[in-house]
């Protein structure tokens, strides 16, 4: 009998988020019954994955979740009137990520936002004037 696959882990999603990162994306879509799909020039690209399973998804939002400074008020689990949830993930040095965590039939949907740090000079000298 094959063994069952495992829920996305830690290390597996940092390789996702860095992935992401490295192709130039600015976002990464995780949905139940679908790989993952990366926006890269505003053309979407399925990753050559398995489909996700909820318990995947469920992993994903929590390992996020668990690594993100939130409000003591928040950080039970959300009610079951819960849709969607906002919060950001950050790489030091690398990128932010704006998650985006909604209930969809058969389980969550996570769509990360990148938001690169500014490295040119002349970007961060524009902001500040």
């Amino acid at each position: 009998m094959p063994e069952p696959l495992r829920s996305i882990d830690a290390t597996a999603l940092l390789r996702f988020l860095r992935f992401g990162l490295s192709e130039d994306a600015t976002r990464i879509d995780f949905r139940v019954g679908s790989p993952p799909r990366f926006m890269v020039n505003a053309e979407a690209k399925t990753l050559r994955y398995r489909q996700l399973a909820r318990e995947d998804t469920d992993s994903i939002v929590g390992l996020l979740f668990e690594q993100t400074r939130v409000p003591e008020r928040l950080s039970a689990e959300p009610g079951d009137s819960a849709q969607e949830l906002y919060f950001y993930y950050e790489l030091p040095g690398e990128g932010l990520f704006e998650i985006d965590a909604s209930r969809e039939p058969g389980g969550l949907a996570v769509s990360l936002e990148i938001i690169r740090p500014l490295t040119d000079p002349a970007e961060i000298a524009l902001l500040e004037t």
